[in-house]
């Protein structure tokens, strides 16, 4: 684990003087013209003023400069320690006053940059879901979040955004053209969170930030125009709904194909599912991604014991390293998943067994890149495949650590 000179780790970070006069001007006149912004400002918004904290749900790459370009303080988001790690966008972030925090992890460091930030009179912004949506509906709040927030008992600034994910759905690697409503409204008091429990801050939250970007387009009869919009969206549908076949489905322009049993459908432009060949199983992405998850857990848990291969994927690149520190590669090879282990094997026969109950933090960063805690150590899985589903290993891993945890997971005793 490397060492963290002191006095940095106690130094409060701020927004820079650079930052506030040359690029949020810049963001200003850059992101307006990659996509079509509406603003809605409720008017108790006026009366707020720092320190504060403001919330949205978290859709698309942009969400934390959209959030703050419409707002007269410079807010300084909680962001996950993987972007400090690249050259350009990590000295942004730093430039933005961001504050790493590393995902699904208890960070004491965070919490307390952050009460400093407070106390200094700044704002604070975060994503409460702790990672972007895939299908375009809000995600359940990470519980820590409210915990935070009841505790601060400031104002809370919420904004909806709504368009984000079709305008560039988190699979995607195209834009398409449409409206992005961000509306802001007052979610909380001080006072107000005074009185409220941890756990009635954590449903109120998810109520008022709940969002369904297909059912939005929809009612109001919005269309996303672009090229190539299915193109890349096997990194959400990692299981076929005709044959379940894992990763068997392949895009292709407006298309989608599952190269084993030939079902296919396209993929809209008001993010909706059509019928190709036989009938149309989903008609929203949504719908299909609650299938698959349950349908994912339920076949592995239903694997017998023993190192019996479930899925593999390869070539990919086993790297290392520590939070927000740069990744060291270790190895090339290929990643494969028994019920209970994840192992990368190289060429040489060489390799690394990562047993599935003694995994943390484990996540999805940008698209294609798992990565995960093992005895202190991060660990990341970059699949060199631009279609491999780095969310089909993680949803395989946690859900069998939620298999574990409610012991469900058939032994050879029980089959």
């Amino acid at each position: 684990m490397p060492n963290i000179n002191k006095k940095q780790r106690h130094k409060t970070i701020t927004p820079s003087p650079f930052f506030i006069k040359v690029i949020k001007p810049f963001l200003h006149w850059l992101l307006p013209r990659l996509y079509t912004i509406q603003v809605i400002r409720s008017k108790e918004l006026n009366a707020i003023h720092p320190p504060y904290i403001i919330v949205g749900n978290h859709v698309n790459f942009w969400d934390p400069f959209l959030l703050g370009l419409y707002i007269k303080e410079v807010p300084q988001f909680v962001t996950s320690d993987n972007i400090f790690r690249t050259r350009l966008f990590g000295v942004i972030m730093k430039l933005f006053g961001s504050i790493p925090k590393s995902k699904f992890m208890s960070d004491a460091a965070t919490v307390a940059q952050i009460v400093r930030i407070i106390k200094g009179g700044g704002v604070i912004g975060i994503f409460p879901e702790g990672r972007r949506t895939w299908d375009g509906r809000s995600l359940e709040h990470v519980p820590q979040v409210s915990k935070l927030i009841q505790r601060l008992a400031i104002p809370v600034v919420g904004v909806r955004v709504k368009g984000a994910f079709l305008a560039r759905p988190r699979w995607a690697r195209k834009r398409s053209k449409g409206l992005v409503e961000l509306e802001y409204f007052s979610l909380f008091s001080g006072e107000e969170l005074k009185g409220l429990g941890w756990e009635e801050v954590k449903q109120l939250m998810e109520k008022q930030l709940f969002h369904d970007d297909v059912a939005w387009a929809r009612e109001k009869e919005l269309r996303f125009v672009g090229k190539r919009r299915a193109e890349y969206v096997e990194k959400l549908l990692y299981l076929c709904p005709s044959c379940e076949g894992v990763a068997t489905l392949v895009s292709h322009d407006n298309t989608v194909e599952c190269s084993s049993c030939g079902y296919a459908f396209t993929y809209d432009e008001t993010g909706e599912l059509g019928p190709v060949t036989g009938p149309l199983r989903f008609s929203e992405l949504g719908d299909w991604n609650d299938w698959q998850q349950k349908r994912l857990i339920e076949r592995i848990c239903e694997l017998p014991d023993g190192e019996q291969i479930f899925m593999e994927e390869g070539p990919a690149m086993l790297l290392t390293g520590y939070r927000a520190q740069r990744l060291k590669k270790l190895k090339t090879g290929r990643a494969l998943f028994s019920r209970d282990t994840l192992y990368f094997r190289t060429t040489l026969r060489e390799g690394f067994s990562f047993p599935v109950n003694e995994l943390e933090a484990v996540n999805v960063q940008d698209k294609e890149k798992l990565e995960f805690y093992h005895k202190g150590m991060l660990f990341r899985l970059n699949f060199v495949s631009s279609r491999a589903s780095a969310l089909l290993w993680y949803r395989a891993i946690t859900g069998v650590q939620e298999c574990l945890a409610s012991g469900n997971l058939l032994s050879s005793d029980k089959s």
